[in-house]
């Protein structure tokens, strides 16, 4: 199965960056690149000066072993490079909105109250 491009967003991409804008969380960058030592990786949705990203993951991204094998040498890789990288799923987007936006501001260095669940 061909991989996607990892620099276009998916519908469900959009709907969790909707519940970050929505909970007043600042605006994460769209198809992220980190880029080091002549690599460059793409993070679903990020927060550069925090070094914070966040995945949308979806049942088909993880298909095949060798499509989760890239995922955790891309997931090292950045953890390599200083960056925190949250994942998260359909559930946690549509019925579990509240702990991902909680886990995120955590990451984020968000203030308890400076944003809404």
């Amino acid at each position: 199965m061909p991989h996607a491009d990892p620099r276009i967003d998916s519908p469900m991409e959009s709907r969790m960056r909707w519940r970050f804008l929505d909970a007043g969380f600042p605006a994460p960058d769209l198809q992220v690149e980190v880029a080091a030592g002549g690599r460059a990786r793409w993070l679903d949705l990020g927060w550069r000066a925090e070094r914070v990203g966040a995945e949308f993951d979806g049942q088909e991204s993880h298909m095949t072993p060798q499509q989760l094998r890239d995922d955790r040498h891309r997931h090292n890789w950045l953890t390599e490079h200083r960056w925190t990288l949250l994942h998260f799923t359909g559930a946690d987007v549509y019925r579990g909105h509240r702990q991902m936006l909680a886990v995120t501001a955590r990451a984020l260095g968000l203030r308890p109250g400076s944003w809404r669940s």
